[in-house]
């Protein structure tokens, strides 16, 4: 306000970068009732000398006009008393500041272009942000030397000044920090106005477009949905144009669960560029086969990781756009197209070994390799092209993928031929990098294939894994948000987990806490056949667990294979496991001969696979194979066998700390000497029994027991 300029130029309220000159200043005394002021009350000055700065603040009010500042109404940072007398302003009838120092007139509480200051355009306005992420980081626009947004009028620094926030946007989506890098880009549009799209149209682009990614990653879906309109609508952008829009949609789409939808779009998108394009449709084992075949032709030329990897790079952009639609859709199609994974992933490698490396050939690596240990029994084979995809992440550029190429290798692949606990670290690391770059759907498929491993390794349920795991899960919801669709399908995959680990511990659900039937309907609504499997194969797991042979024989009836669900997941080791174990016992207690000959041939089948898996070097199922073989002697009445077998399966799961299956061992072993009448080793097996389901954990079992031998 004009009429309270002090003999202190105005500025005796601020420490820090002047507002006249861009000096630093030291702070005077507080403008306020006892204030020297130059003011006669009436908007004129006395006889007194005025200072220069008042002068040039003058011309500037005159120059900029009255609708910018209230000569009564506001104090000189644009403060009402009749808002906050408390912390300074002007009174209605007052010709000068009432109270204290007021709250905005600190850099750190109020940026400087909101203050109602009549500033000429050229006055100085020296940023003072860094939006590289740090713990101090402020997400406040200071101003910069061509002065408020609302003040400037000239097209050209309008444009300077967008370009600048699309810079300090991209900065800070680099540094992982997302919500500074939206305001950033959304403040770049505003300073573009109405007309950005006729006058500057690559800038609103890239404005608009990570604008979309950044609110994507932020779980803003309103501004991102927005913003990604306002992109497609426009008839003058062409697909390449329009590809940064179409990737952010296809992305949210999988986020939220809408597969299908995601699916359809990526083919769109691959049609609208003239690419070869698949049908969203189931595809038969012909043409799975015809397109391994293919592959695998091609490939003969590199034989190793390293050779993969020296492949030339990618250089076009159509095709680059083209594989990463691909890309996107190896989640999707693994989730509610299984059998269309394959031809997406055989399309990805032909057109890397054709055109070369980019950013998407590790993903069509990995994939490679995981579909040749789980659907072609190829692991050493398999483990080789996700090795190349770790070793194409190592070149310039590509360190965005690594949680996804952490996560996917050693969840799908590396289990196949190292010992489960040797993924453990790398996975926890995966979801590390994932958290801190923003992919978050990836971090998510490190912890749950985390839950996965340590639950079949036979890590305790109390122990120091689990509440790793723990500590990560509810650090993930503080970040993402408990009821943000992005993190819903990895929230049911542990719950899932979480669920079992409680029934076996006797631990009562809490009032609102999901029961597996309750996750079927969220996997049946959102057509995840992946998550039914996962969910089915821990069903089983605790009928098995508390031998309750007859509901397990009826849920295995009712699933049916799964295997294409669990697809080179340990998920698809353990149902086979399971479905053997499962159909001894119910060829056991089956009544007909017939109804026992057909369960017998589905244990025989499953345990052929084993053997199959053994027999290539998995490390994890030897002690498993040991107790199917122990059960079918038993089953045939070979009792030399079925002893030998028993102590094999003990002897191999203490030796590699699977808690749950040495005990499952010991009990099993304990029911075939009880029905052979000898007490000496029933008793002892009982004991162990006890003794190691303890040390796994599962206290409801362990009533089970005493209740049953006592």
């Amino acid at each position: 306000n004009k009429n309270m300029f002090s003999q202190n130029d105005c500025v005796a309220a601020y420490s820090g970068p002047s507002l006249l000159s861009g000096k630093s200043i030291s702070s005077g005394s507080k403008a306020g009732k006892n204030s020297n002021s130059n003011s006669d009350g009436d908007g004129s000055y006395s006889g007194k000398k005025v200072s220069p700065a008042k002068l040039e603040l003058e011309r500037a009010y005159d120059t900029v006009g009255s609708n910018i500042l209230d000569d009564s109404d506001y104090d000189t940072f644009g403060l009402r008393w009749d808002d906050e007398p408390n912390e300074g302003g002007v009174a209605s009838d007052a010709s000068f500041s009432e109270g204290g120092v007021s709250a905005i007139t600190t850099p750190e509480m109020m940026p400087v272009n909101h203050v109602k200051i009549p500033l000429t355009i050229n006055e100085v306005l020296s940023p003072i942000i860094d939006v590289g992420g740090g713990s101090n980081s402020s997400n406040t626009y200071m101003g910069d030397s061509l002065g408020p947004p609302e003040l400037i009028s000239n097209k050209e620094d309008r444009k300077e000044l967008a370009e600048k926030n699309l810079q300090e946007g991209m900065k800070a989506v680099e540094n992982s920090n997302f919500d500074i890098a939206l305001e950033k880009f959304n403040e770049g549009r505003k300073l573009l106005g109405v007309n950005r799209w006729e006058e500057h149209r690559s800038t609103t682009l890239k404005l608009c477009s990570e604008g979309a990614n950044a609110s994507y990653i932020n779980g803003n879906t309103e501004t991102m949905n927005e913003l990604i309109d306002e992109v497609l609508s426009r008839n003058d952008l062409s697909m390449y144009d329009k590809f940064r829009a179409y990737e952010v949609k296809i992305m949210a789409a999988q986020a939220a669960g809408n597969f299908h939808e995601s699916i359809s779009l990526g083919l769109h998108v691959r049609q609208q560029l003239g690419l070869p394009t698949l049908k969203n449709k189931p595809t038969s084992v012909v043409a799975i086969l015809i397109g391994y075949m293919k592959t695998n032709k091609l490939l003969k030329k590199c034989r190793t990781a390293e050779e993969l990897a020296q492949l030339p790079a990618m250089s076009d952009e159509r095709t680059i756009i083209g594989q990463r639609v691909l890309d996107i859709l190896l989640t999707s199609t693994y989730q509610v197209q299984p059998t269309l994974l394959p031809l997406v992933n055989f399309m990805m490698v032909n057109t890397t070994l054709k055109y070369g490396i980019d950013i998407s050939s590790m993903d069509a690596f990995n994939a490679f390799g995981i579909i040749l240990c789980g659907v072609f029994r190829k692991p050493h084979r398999g483990r080789m092209f996700s090795e190349a995809a770790m070793v194409i992440l190592q070149k310039p550029g590509m360190e965005k993928k690594q949680s996804r190429i952490m996560a996917l290798s050693q969840g799908l692949c590396f289990h196949w031929t190292s010992p489960l606990r040797e993924t453990l670290a790398p996975l926890l690391e995966g979801h590390r990098l994932g958290m801190r770059s923003g992919d978050i759907e990836s971090a998510g498929h490190a912890l749950s294939f985390y839950l996965d491993h340590i639950f079949y390794a036979g890590c305790p349920l109390n122990g120091e894994s689990v509440t790793a795991l723990l500590a990560r899960h509810i650090g993930d919801t503080e970040t993402v948000g408990s009821n943000d669709s992005h993190a819903l399908t990895q929230e049911m995959y542990i719950q899932n987990y979480l669920l079992t680990m409680k029934k076996l511990q006797g631990t009562e659900l809490e009032e609102n806490e999901r029961d597996y039937d309750d996750i079927l309907n969220i996997a049946t609504e959102t057509d995840n056949s992946v998550l039914h499997g996962y969910v089915y194969v821990l069903q089983l797991e605790l009928s098995t667990v508390f031998g309750e042979w007859k509901d397990a024989s009826e849920i295995l009836q009712k699933t049916g294979d799964i295997r294409d669900e669990l697809l080179g997941s340990f998920g698809e080791i353990r149902f086979t496991f399971l479905e053997a174990l499962i159909s001894i016992k119910a060829a056991r207690l089956s009544s007909g001969i017939i109804i026992s000959w057909r369960w017998r041939y589905r244990a025989i089948k499953s345990l052929k696979l084993m053997r199959l898996w053994k027999s290539n070097g998995n490390p994890n199922i030897t002690h498993s194979l040991h107790l199917l073989e122990a059960e079918l002697a038993a089953l045939e009445g070979k009792k030399r066998r079925a002893q030998d077998c028993y102590k094999s399966a003990i002897a191999v799961a203490y030796k590699n700390n699977f808690l749950q299956d040495l005990a499952l061992s010991h009990e099993l072993a304990s029911v075939y000497y009880g029905n052979l009448v000898d007490d000496l080793q029933r008793d002892h097996h009982r004991e162990n029994a006890v003794r190691y389901y303890s040390e796994w954990g599962a206290t409801a079992k362990i009533k089970q027991l005493e209740s049953r031998w006592h």
